[in-house]
């Protein structure tokens, strides 16, 4: 194990870890972010290893970028998982592909909830507004709507 000191230029820990990857994990994960409500955020981590002293070896310097993707939110209730489906009739797009549009490098996915109609929105070319790093992965929650609610009262119905 080798000691490291991290830090995304706010705060710097010291953290012990197998290597600089896993120390800069343990700094996202111990760290409190708040939830973001506009879905994932990259957290920007230098990592820098220290000697017996304590002291940084600069040149083994290393930058990683840890993704953290918001909560899912509650369903109905704590014990229901959400059911998530692209219905073309309120998602639209193509039929063969409802929800789903092309975006640079990849596509977003729109999807909705048929038990509580909130709505999930995945990226696969999203961007780090940080530093601009294209081609990443995102995903937002939205709140049900009332087309997203009045689909839900039609299923029921069927």
């Amino acid at each position: 194990m080798t000691l490291y000191n991290c830090t995304d230029g706010m705060a710097d820990v010291e953290i012990e870890a197998d290597s600089p990857k896993e120390a800069a994990q343990e700094y996202v994960d111990g760290g409190d972010w708040g939830e973001e409500e506009h879905g994932t955020q990259w957290i920007c981590v230098t990592v820098t290893p220290l000697d017996e002293e304590g002291n940084e070896i600069e040149e083994d310097e290393e930058f990683w970028t840890i993704t953290l993707d918001p909560s899912e939110p509650k369903c109905v209730d704590d014990e229901t998982e959400h059911n998530w489906q692209s219905p073309y009739g309120l998602l639209g797009g193509l039929k063969e592909n409802p929800g789903v549009w092309g975006h640079g490098g990849g596509v977003i996915i729109r999807e909705v909830c048929t038990r509580c109609g909130k709505y999930q929105i995945v990226d696969t070319w999203a961007q780090n507004p940080e530093n601009g790093e294209q081609g990443l992965r995102s995903v937002c929650y939205e709140e049900a709507d009332e087309e997203s609610l009045d689909w839900i009262s039609k299923l029921e119905t069927e």
